[in-house]
């Protein structure tokens, strides 16, 4: 009768102890994705900061070196106009070194390299600022005198010198992350197989199991064999259980992940309120355009400069595939010019928000049209540049200024590159008098002429 009692309990014992074991096995390996999901998530970002402080050291040299070629233009041709590049240095200077600090904040000895290279950038601006008041006293010779005290070249020379040791200790930092990711990869992938070794065995040792069953049950005693075979039943109900629960387990787990990879394309589709489909839409075609834009730019980083034709066509191609099957056509009109690379993604967002308000309003209830984007020099004496956005759709309806996001952009972006924006009916009288906004932009927007 003691065997009785604990047979049935060994079995039950057997069937509970793989199940619990393979699913513990399954959740161990979710968790290690997860796991490994995050580490490569960190990594990535750290690499992007390593990446990001080397450019905001190199910002700051340029800044500080680009003060220095002011001063010696100015000395040289007494034209004020050579110290914009210094008087720029002033103000980005220390913005950029703010920058930097907070960006190496958690390692002391980088923030230690930023806080004298702060200290070493004061005394070299200081240096400029005291010439540039002697030259502007008409005191050239004093001007001369403070250069020639080599002050400020040992500042510069120190400046280059902690740039390039902060840029070494970032390499090494990114190196010694590198050895750790490729490290943590490694123990994953160790793991990741041993829990696939772990439930390859469970399978070999639930077959044994299995089959040293069967062979207990025909040793037990005679008097057994009812409960034995009732036993033997539920312990196969049991298993099959457990294999529908880890087949369940592994579809929501699949369901799960495709869940999360398509949540991020549907978002948009997927809403119900058309006022979020259409800001979604507003958002996804000002990033599109942007993204454009700095794909072209990337291109010609070099030469700090990108030619302007292709680069608006690529703007203008992106709206036209936002806006589908509208029967409304888009043209470009413009000289053989090119941007500066500071300023050419200012264009591109211009572009994106004057055409996209075209769209919005020029044509209602499907209406066909024209909309013309032109970019010419100003021909005034200033040689600036000229941006024009023209429809020939029904005109502004109300004298209400828009107050909208696009109008917005539009505005703060016309006044950050200290241009001036008109608007009003591009055919006054006409039946569809359209709608005409032009920006008109100082010269130092502008580069030089393409070739």
């Amino acid at each position: 009768m003691v065997l009785g009692i604990e047979l049935p309990f060994r079995v039950a014992l057997r069937g509970i102890f793989a199940p619990t074991v393979a699913i513990g096995t399954v959740i161990a390996t979710v968790v290690l994705a997860a796991w490994v999901n995050l580490q490569s998530a960190e990594s990535a970002r750290l690499a992007t900061q390593s990446v990001s402080i080397r450019a905001n050291a190199e910002r700051v040299l340029g800044q500080i070196r680009d003060a220095e070629t002011g001063q010696r233009g100015y000395f040289l041709t007494g034209d004020r106009k050579f110290l914009e590049p210094y008087e720029a240095a002033l103000r980005l200077a220390p913005i950029e070194i703010d920058s930097l600090a907070r960006r190496v904040a958690d390692n002391p000895e980088q923030a230690r390299r930023v806080a004298e290279m702060r200290q070493v950038a004061d005394t070299k601006m200081a240096e400029l600022r005291i010439a540039i008041d002697a030259f502007n006293r008409s005191e050239p010779a004093t001007a001369v005198a403070i250069i020639a005290r080599g002050t400020g070249k040992v500042a510069m020379d120190r400046i280059r010198d902690i740039i390039r040791d902060l840029k070494i200790a970032e390499d090494e930092l990114q190196e010694r992350r590198d050895r750790s990711t490729e490290q943590r990869r490694l123990i994953g992938s160790v793991l990741s197989i041993a829990i696939l070794s772990l439930l390859v065995f469970l399978g070999w040792r639930q077959i044994s199991t299995t089959i040293q069953r069967n062979r207990e049950l025909d040793e037990a005693n005679i008097a057994l064999e009812e409960r034995v075979a009732a036993r033997t039943a539920e312990l196969s109900s049991e298993k099959l259980r457990v294999e529908a629960l880890l087949s369940d387990v592994s579809h929501r787990v699949g369901n799960n992940l495709a869940m999360v990879s398509a949540l991020i394309s549907l978002q948009a589709r997927q809403s119900d309120s058309p006022q979020v489909k259409q800001e979604l839409e507003k958002a996804q075609l000002r990033i599109q355009a942007i993204a454009a834009g700095q794909r072209r730019l990337r291109l010609n980083v070099e030469t700090d400069e990108v030619d302007a034709r292709p680069y608006l066509e690529d703007v203008l191609a992106e709206i036209s595939r936002a806006m589908g099957e509208r029967a409304i056509s888009i043209s470009l009109d413009m000289e053989d010019i090119r941007l500066s690379g500071r300023e050419a993604v200012s264009y591109v967002v211009l572009v994106n928000e004057l055409v996209t308000n075209a769209l919005k309003h020029a044509f209602p209830d499907g209406m066909a049209g024209t909309i013309r984007v032109g970019l010419h020099r100003s021909g005034d004496a200033a040689g600036g540049l000229a941006l024009s956005v023209e429809d020939d759709g029904v005109g502004q309806v109300t004298a209400k200024p828009s107050t909208g996001l696009g109008s917005q952009v539009i505005a703060s972006m016309t006044r950050s590159m200290r241009g001036e924006a008109t608007s009003g009916p591009a055919h006054p009288g006409a039946e569809r008098p359209g709608w005409r906004t032009t920006i008109r932009f100082a010269a130092r927007t502008e580069a030089a002429p393409a070739a």
